[in-house]
This record gives structure tokens, C-alpha cells and sequence, in this order.
């Protein structure tokens, strides 16, 4: 920022840090009591997850896309969340 490059295009973070330091600094001027947090508005992991359904709609065959993607989908969060709870259930295995 002090050097006046223009980074947003490289530095998604550093763009995201910029907003959130803004919305702050706006909420602070305002003289509100409290600040609601700046991610309340954020939508970068929703953004991240249509690029996701959009892949993997383009992989499967058109005849099929909603049908392929849901199942997919609902594949894969099933396969983390088996993951999650393994991870999880040794642990509580090692604490006792």
C-alpha cells in the first residue's frame, strides 16, 4: 500500500484485508457503541464453492448435470465428513 502498487489482482487476501479495514474504520467514525463484523458480508466462500458445482458440472453429461452434480457433491461431503469423524474418534481414543 505505502509503495502504490496495485497488488488486488495478485493478492485476493490483501484486497479482502483492505475492505474489512475500511468497513471497520467507517463503523468506528460513526461513533457506534459496537461493530458487527466485516465477514457478516462476505461472500468469497460461496464464490468458492459455484466454481466448484460449475467444474464439476462441466465434467458430467448435460442430460444429466443436476442429477451427476448432486450426487457428487453429496459424495464427496460424505467422504470428508467419514474423514472428520475418524480423525476425531482416534483422538478421543488417544485422551482416554
Amino acid at each position: 500500500m505505502n509503495t502504490s502498487h496495485c497488488l488486488y489482482s495478485l493478492k485476493p487476501k490483501v484486497h479482502f484485508q483492505k475492505h474489512v479495514l475500511l468497513e471497520i474504520l467507517y463503523q468506528l467514525e460513526s461513533g457506534n457503541d459496537s461493530i458487527a463484523s466485516p465477514v457478516l458480508w462476505d461472500c468469497s466462500q460461496n464464490e468458492d464453492l459455484m466454481g466448484r458445482i460449475c467444474r464439476l458440472g462441466r465434467k458430467v453429461d448435460t442430460r444429466v448435470i443436476t442429477e451427476r452434480v448432486l450426487e457428487f457433491y453429496l459424495i464427496k461431503a460424505a467422504i470428508l465428513l467419514r474423514r472428520h469423524m475418524k480423525e476425531h474418534l482416534d483422538l478421543d481414543a488417544c485422551s482416554r
